[in-house]
C-alpha cells in the first residue's frame, strides 16, 4: 500500500491531516503537534515505515506461538492455578490461626480457673482469720461482761478469789485490736 493511499484521519487539536506518528507516545500527529503540540521534542516515524515495524513485531510475536488459543489457555491455567493456591493458603492460614486462638484460648480459660481457685483460696483463708478473730472478741466481749459485775460487786472476798481471772482478764482486754495483719484484696489492680 502506498503512503498517500493511506488515510490516517484529522488531528482534532489542530484541524490537520494526520501526516506522522508520535513513537513516544505511539499515536498518529499532524505537524502542528510536531512542531509546537503535544509531540514536540519526540521521536516522530513515518506512518508507513511505523506499520511496517508493528507488523513485522507481530510477526515475530506469532512466531513464539503466543497467539494460538492453547497458550492463552495454557496461561489461563495457571493463573486459575494461582487462584486456588491462595484459596488453599487462606483456608491453611484461617486454620492455623483459628487453631492457635482456640489453644491461647484454651490456656487463659485454664489460668482464669487458677487465678479463681486462688482468689477463693485467699478469701476463705482470710474469712477463717476473720472468724477466729470473732470468736476471740466475743470471747473478750464475755470477759468484760464478767469484769463489769466485778466492778460492781461490793463482795471483796469474791474480787479476791478471782483476783486471777481479773487480772488476766484486764491482760487480754489490753490487747490491741489487729486486723491490721489481714490482706484482703478486692481488686485485680492491687499490686
Amino acid at each position: 500500500m502506498d503512503e498517500d493511499n493511506l488515510d490516517l484521519g484529522i488531528c482534532d487539536e489542530h484541524n490537520r491531516d494526520f501526516e506522522a506518528f508520535d513513537l513516544d507516545d505511539a499515536r498518529l500527529v499532524c505537524p502542528t503537534c510536531i512542531i509546537k503540540g503535544s509531540a514536540k521534542g519526540h521521536q516522530i516515524g513515518e506512518p508507513r515505515e511505523t506499520v511496517d515495524s508493528l507488523r513485522e513485531q507481530i510477526d515475530a510475536m506469532a512466531k513464539t506461538g503466543k497467539f494460538k488459543p492453547e497458550y492463552s489457555e495454557s496461561v489461563l491455567v495457571g493463573i486459575r492455578q494461582s487462584m486456588n493456591h491462595c484459596d488453599s493458603a487462606r483456608r491453611k492460614m484461617t486454620k492455623e490461626v483459628t487453631e492457635y486462638f482456640q489453644e491461647l484460648i484454651k490456656q487463659i480459660k485454664a489460668r482464669r480457673d487458677e487465678v479463681l481457685d486462688q482468689i477463693d483460696q485467699h478469701v476463705d483463708e482470710q474469712k477463717k482469720h476473720v472468724v477466729e478473730r470473732e470468736h476471740h472478741w466475743e470471747e473478750k466481749q464475755v470477759i468484760s461482761q464478767t469484769l463489769l459485775k466485778f466492778a460492781t460487786s461490793e463482795d471483796d472476798a469474791d474480787i479476791l478469789k478471782n483476783a486471777r481471772y481479773i487480772l488476766d482478764g484486764l491482760e487480754n482486754l489490753r490487747e490491741p485490736i489487729q486486723f491490721g495483719e489481714l490482706s484482703l484484696v478486692d481488686s485485680m489492680n492491687t499490686a
